[in-house]
């Protein structure tokens, strides 16, 4: 868990309106300053450190992870096969009786102190012991007993059994519980994550937040029932009121709220991580639906109250039988926050290479030109534009009245849009871009903005790649992750059916390959732009057009309504948003220029 912990500290949590038609409203959308959108402004320190992972594979606990595959049935089977693998290849090591007595069973006691209620033993001596070596033909047996109930866990098993009840012929009365050991220690292993990820939540609000929500996408049978507030404990209430029940004093009840329904559902209204995957247990299993409640109020607990899960969840007793079971919603829970941590840290990697090709090109692209002509640096100084930046930079082939007329187009949407936002720790440049095959550039290392000023539609684009950064990684927190999956299975579906008429809509590889557009930090600039020109019908030399058709900005109904609930309560939250300006080189970068 360890190594894992620097990742964790990167997570966190953080209505569609009519069309406006009425003519003040209509002007409040538009900000060209000229009737007509500008389409060029041409005439006729040190780097800080982001991110720390594994060059090959993402390290969590003890386990080597591939990154995830694309499509979301396939994520919890790689997941569960990396831990199972590992069970097997651990248990591989164990030779003999005395090997376990000597050295202890590997791996299992790693993580045993993390899910109380059970004790691990080697089963020789034990009564059963002879008949599980018969059973399954591995001469090292390991004894779990959970609550006074044994189950005998063979190492490395030489013939096939199931996980069920076994005895001699001649003797029908002596039975003993058999289990396959990736059955059980996956099991022990999933509740000493969900336990350790608790854990991490006492020093870290942002893990605390992830938590919750994913707590809230498996816990929706809860939400079709009313509380009664007598003896109803603080944690549970708490729990509640996040997800949207009010107490009625009336009925001295807790209800879901009336305008719980408006907020918008992703396609499957089940799960945002697709937990359908996992088949909900048969009618004849012996977790009845009865069963799901407390299994999900123990998660509830464990979240809010910090009642750590125990061993002795595993065991599901019947008038003649036990059964050693994971429940169904503990298994959702593991496998969605797995799943979660997870792809965050794969898109952190490919970040990491984005950034490193971008740090290729930082000398060219973000260092202030020499001998810029007196009057534009003159414009640089006076620009209205340092009032939201810490530095501004023209190119000296802008035409600077074009460069006026943007200025006040981004005042007017600045005050409208962003209230009034300002980050004196970020440098703006107008620049040509030509060698680096984009139209902007964010360096988020060094905090500037480089815009080409052949394409001024780019700078919104780059001011959300900026707020993305500045407000801590928006990107990578819970409340954007519905928007991510969303779009990337958009995005996902668009190649395949390119593919099928013979075209190829995006390489596998290369700098803008299919990867690029998969980043989460490009997702939330590309959203931003949607949010602004498809959802408040923004007009503006800033930002790409409405009409604007590509792959990159899809449209699609359930994306746009999660879109417009996002950023209308993110932008609404920077009224209230000051940066404290940093000591930065701009001064003397501008010295140089000067000279």
């Amino acid at each position: 868990m360890s190594e894992f912990t620097e990742l964790l500290s990167l997570v966190g949590l953080v209505d569609f309106f009519d069309e406006l038609t009425d003519e003040n409203e209509l002007n409040r959308t538009n900000y060209l300053q000229e009737g007509k959108r500008i389409l060029s402004l041409a005439r006729v320190k040190e780097k800080r450190n982001l991110f720390k992972t594994d060059s090959l594979t993402v390290r969590l606990c003890n386990l080597k992870f591939p990154f995830l595959a694309n499509h979301e049935y396939q994520i919890y089977l790689q997941i569960e096969h990396a831990i199972k693998k590992l069970i097997k290849k651990r248990l591989k090591t164990v030779h003999s009786e005395e090997c376990l007595i000597k050295e202890g069973i590997p791996f299992i006691l790693s993580f045993s102190k993390d899910c109380p209620g059970f004790r691990i033993y080697p089963a020789e001596g034990l009564s059963g012991s002879t008949l599980a070596k018969d059973v399954s033909g591995s001469q090292n047996i390991i004894a779990l007993t959970i609550e006074e109930e044994t189950f005998y866990v063979p190492c490395t098993s030489q013939k096939r059994f199931q996980n069920d009840d076994y005895h001699y012929k001649y003797n029908p009365n002596f039975r003993i519980h058999m289990l396959h050991a990736d059955t059980a220690f996956f099991a022990l292993w999933g509740i000493s994550w969900l336990n350790q990820l608790r854990k991490e939540a006492l020093g870290d609000t942002m893990v605390f937040e992830a938590l919750k929500y994913i707590l809230r996408n498996i816990s929706g049978c809860l939400m079709k029932k009313r509380w009664d507030g007598d003896n109803l404990p603080e944690w549970f209430a708490a729990f509640l009121a996040d997800n949207s029940y009010i107490f009625d004093n009336k009925t001295n009840c807790y209800t879901l709220s009336a305008d719980h329904g408006q907020s918008p559902k992703s396609e499957n209204t089940k799960t945002a991580y697709h937990s359908e995957i996992i088949p909900e247990p048969p009618a004849e299993s012996p977790a009845q639906l009865s069963d799901f409640i407390p299994d999900i109020i123990n998660l509830v607990s464990l979240v809010y109250n910090g009642n750590l899960i125990s061993a002795k969840d595993l065991l599901r007793k019947t008038d003649s039988r036990v059964y050693f079971y994971l429940p169904y919603h503990y298994e959702k829970f593991i496998l969605s926050s797995l799943q979660y941590f997870i792809s965050n840290v794969q898109d952190i990697k490919e970040e990491e290479k984005h950034r490193k090709e971008l740090d290729g090109m930082v000398a060219r692209a973000y260092m202030t030109k020499r001998n810029i002509p007196q009057h534009v640096l003159k414009e640089m100084q006076c620009s209205e534009l340092n009032k939201y930046f810490g530095f501004i930079e023209f190119d000296e082939e802008v035409d600077l009245k074009s460069v006026d007329l943007v200025t006040k187009e981004f005042q007017k949407l600045n005050h409208q849009i962003f209230h009034d936002f300002k980050n004196h720790n970020v440098a703006l440049r107008f620049r040509k871009l030509g060698r680096h095959h984009a139209s902007g550039l964010y360096y988020p290392s060094i905090n500037t903005m480089v815009v080409d000023f052949r394409h001024p539609d780019s700078f919104i684009h780059e001011y959300f790649h900026m707020l993305d950064d500045t407000l801590g990684d928006l990107s990578l927190q819970c409340t954007f992750d519905k928007i991510a999956l969303r779009y990337q299975k958009l995005l996902r579906n668009a190649v395949e059916e390119e593919k099928k008429t013979g075209m190829v809509l995006l390489s596998a590889r290369g700098k803008y390959g299919i990867n690029y557009y998969l980043r989460k930090c490009e997702i939330f600039a590309r959203c931003g732009e949607i949010y602004l020109f498809r959802i408040l019908h923004i007009v503006s030399s800033l930002l790409k057009p409405e009409e604007t058709k590509s792959f990159a900005y899809p449209d699609d109904d359930t994306l746009n309504s999660l879109i417009h609930h996002y950023y209308s309560s993110l932008l609404d939250q920077l009224k209230d948003i000051k940066i404290d300006k940093r000591k930065e080189h701009y001064e003397t970068a501008l010295h140089i220029a000067a000279q």
